[in-house]
């Protein structure tokens, strides 16, 4: 506590006397005689000194005080002592969580350096896992039975695989990254779906499209609830014009960097796919749109046919 300097007058009436009671330097140190004459400058200096001291003592020793303690007492106002909700022992392991026990879109409900992912041995159950590494979308993963068999990152899971790679979970397209990015793979058994990759489909190098997963490199683009998105697969065999199989799900065994079409008299085909604007296409060919002119983003994707 701060004293302010104070200017002393001595008082031209009656002089000074204790109270019935006592003053608070007399309760503390006895009766404080005062002469009736003016009062030196000096005595009545030392008096308030004297009453200062004793407050500042009564606030150091948490005199009339409920705080719980003194700073030094690790009480309430200690500078040590944690503040807000949940301070000490009482500090949740986890973040409160409406799904039980964790959420795998909100990824709530478990501890620091913990992941909600889907349980294995129950698909349409969680549970919390460590998160030995934080491996995104396509990035490779070990995968077993184990509860604890990914490395991937919160909001991703490890899918079996040759590789095995990450996935990011899904309940709409705005929650999957890039434009060719959309909230389609369903899980095995399970409810729950994932993001596609965004890459190019026009990539044909030999180490895969970009954002592809080891192994899965062959980049398609594909059509669902009239917009067309772009996934990920292995690559097959079947070049430029050689036939292909497509299957219900729009995989086919042609390389990286094209598509199995079905013409019209029902044979099917693998073209190399291009981009509108760009090209891409061997020699003597162009690159031609295709009907209903599938475009990923700002990107209109073409076949290579021959030029005219």
């Amino acid at each position: 506590m701060t004293l302010a300097p104070t200017s002393l007058t001595p008082s031209r009436h009656a002089p000074l006397r204790p109270s019935a009671r006592g003053s608070l330097a007399a309760r503390f140190f006895g009766e404080v005689r005062v002469r009736p004459r003016r009062a030196p400058l000096a005595v009545v200096g030392q008096v308030l000194g004297l009453v200062a001291l004793v407050v500042a003592m009564g606030c150091a020793s948490g005199e009339g005080d409920d705080s719980g303690g003194s700073p030094d007492s690790g009480g309430l106002f200690s500078p040590d002592a944690p503040t807000g909700p949940g301070n000490g022992d009482d500090t949740p392991d986890a973040e409160p969580c409406i799904t039980d026990p964790c959420d795998l879109y909100e990824q709530c409900g478990c501890g620091e350096d913990e992941a909600c992912d889907v349980d294995s041995e129950d698909r349409d159950a969680t549970y919390c896992r460590s998160v030995n590494e934080f491996g995104g979308g396509a990035d490779s993963c070990e995968s077993d039975e184990s509860p604890n068999r990914t490395n991937c990152r919160p909001g991703f899971i490890c899918l079996a695989g040759e590789p095995s790679f990450c996935r990011g979970f899904c309940q709409s397209d705005d929650d999957c990254p890039g434009a060719g990015g959309v909230c389609r793979i369903p899980l095995t058994d399970s409810d729950v779906v994932m993001c596609t990759f965004h890459c190019d489909a026009s990539d044909t190098s030999d180490s895969g499209a970009d954002n592809c997963p080891d192994g899965q490199g062959a980049c398609r683009y594909r059509l669902s609830d009239d917009r067309y998105f772009t996934s990920c697969e292995a690559p097959g065999d079947a070049g430029h014009r050689e036939p292909c199989d497509l299957d219900e799900n729009g995989h086919s065994d042609c390389e990286a960097g094209h598509q199995c079409i079905r013409f019209e008299s029902g044979t099917e085909q693998c073209r190399q796919t291009c981009v509108i604007g760009v090209g891409g296409c061997p020699a003597g060919e162009e690159c031609r749109q295709r009907e209903g002119q599938p475009t990923v983003g700002s990107t209109e994707y073409g076949l290579c046919r021959t030029a005219e």
